[in-house]
């Protein structure tokens, strides 16, 4: 498809198609089992939903150049691209946005085994939706911003795997009416997903309102979800309380592992309902409220191991949950470490510049003492040879890779996300913030919701 050439042809890449087929309302050219690509460096203008009923459709791109670009008029709260109810649908390779007032860019419901990569997806009241769909449903390298609501919304599915996408520029209606009734958006919002692996991605949800960078929730008595989080930048800011990760409702056997992750400028770190949290190997950075919010009731028994908090108000505020808090290395805490302590299990930990730990047992094993980072300014939390967390804690994991991906190195576990002489050879940096106004952007009404509408300017 070549959205340039006047004549429409037969659909090779000699002859290509010029798209007039496409951009009818409630055209169906679509062919099952069927490849289509658009040029690259094309703009392919629609005034409909591009509306996919065929199965084993991929959407992508073809030749050499910028990706191509979807760039579409709809409104009346509709779709870019909608698939609902087909199997083994991928959209890649594409940009795609809306100059309207789009409910979605990209809508899935009841699909099976559909993907989105290597996209760039913006101004949309929501950036990818996906409901009720089965088999596995992937975002893979794509870039979501600029949207009304939640970033991106997925629930009631099987199994999802979301990784190396960076989310930004979300709940803009914030500035519209920042109370949360109506700017509600999260980065990235999961309900009642049963197995997902969320990694490498960075969301941004600063400047925006008090909402979460991932917010895994279900509202079903009972749901076993479970998952690895790995290797993300969550950021926030203070517009309000704020909190990176909120987790809600998982049955007992959930023990969902978060490791290898940064936490960054949030109110809260991570908000934990459900039991038996695993947290390892993280780095928790300029963190005003709490690292922990264990609010699952007696009966839970979540494990803070090897992780480094740096400039926190509080470790942990505990509710009735059995909180283990091991090898971890606290620099700075500003408020009281421990709440609702008699829950808590601390030991073999490093504590540097405490105001006050709330409570009398500060562990078996532990230090009070300068841990030695290589280059604080720069956020290096990796340990000089002088360090004293080096092999001083207590083998809880077995075999396990730390923050940097490197096995224990030496006799015995260090203290904090990073092992002596372990070597971060792909760092992870933090994204400038955005300027999160939304400058240049069309805005969206409120699609059916109760609230003003109008254009950020």
């Amino acid at each position: 498809i070549d959205p340039t050439t006047p004549v429409n042809g037969t659909g090779t890449q000699a002859s290509p198609l010029n798209g007039n087929t496409f951009n009818i309302q409630y055209g169906q050219p679509w062919k099952a089992s069927t490849t289509y690509l658009l040029k690259r460096g094309t703009t392919f203008d629609v005034k409909y939903k591009l509306w996919i009923q065929a199965n084993n459709v991929t959407l992508g791109a073809y030749g050499t150049g910028d990706r191509p670009i979807i760039r579409s008029s709809v409104d009346n709260c509709d779709k870019v691209l909608d698939m609902g109810h087909m199997s083994d649908i991928t959209i890649q390779d594409l940009e795609i946005f809306s100059t309207a007032n789009s409910t979605a860019i990209i809508n899935f419901m009841y699909n099976v085994r559909c993907g989105v990569i290597n996209c760039k997806i913006h101004d949309g009241e929501w950036g990818i939706r996906n409901m009720n769909s089965s088999g596995k449903f992937r975002v893979i390298n794509c870039e979501v911003y600029n949207t009304g609501d939640d970033g991106c919304f997925i629930a009631n599915m099987d199994s999802l795997e979301f990784g190396g996408t960076y989310i930004h520029n979300v709940n803009l209606k914030y500035f519209v009416d920042p109370s949360e009734k109506y700017a509600a958006g999260d980065g990235l919002q999961l309900g009642n997903i049963k197995n997902f692996y969320i990694h490498d991605n960075t969301i941004d949800h600063s400047g925006t309102g008090d909402k979460f960078c991932l917010l895994l929730n279900t509202d079903q008595v009972g749901f076993s979800g479970k998952g690895i989080i790995e290797r993300n930048i969550f950021k926030r800011d203070q517009t309000g309380p704020s909190t990176t990760i909120f987790y809600s409702n998982f049955d007992d056997n959930s023990h969902t592992i978060i490791r290898y992750n940064k936490f960054v400028n949030a109110d809260v770190a991570i908000s934990n309902h459900s039991k038996n949290m695993q947290v390892y190997y993280n780095e928790f950075i300029n963190i005003y409220g709490m690292a922990f919010d264990a609010a699952s009731p007696a009966g839970s028994n979540s494990n803070v191991f090897n992780n480094t908090f740096y400039n926190v108000n509080t470790l942990v505020f505990g509710y009735g949950e059995t909180v283990n808090f091991k090898n971890n290395i606290v620099y700075n805490c500003t408020g009281t470490a421990y709440v609702g302590g008699s829950n808590i299990n601390p030991g073999y930990n490093c504590y540097y510049k405490i105001s006050n730990y709330g409570i009398t047992n500060t562990g078996a094993h532990s230090i009070s003492a300068d841990p030695k980072f290589n280059n604080v300014s720069t956020l290096d939390f990796s340990l000089q040879s002088s360090s004293p967390c080096i092999n001083r804690g207590i083998n809880v994991l077995g075999t396990y890779k730390d923050f940097a991906g490197s096995a224990q190195i030496g006799s015995a576990v260090d203290m904090g996300a990073l092992e002596f002489g372990s070597v971060v050879t792909v760092p992870i940096t933090i994204p400038p913030t955005t300027s999160g106004t939304g400058k240049g952007a069309t805005f969206y009404s409120d699609c059916g919701l109760s609230g003003p509408s109008g254009t950020l300017v």
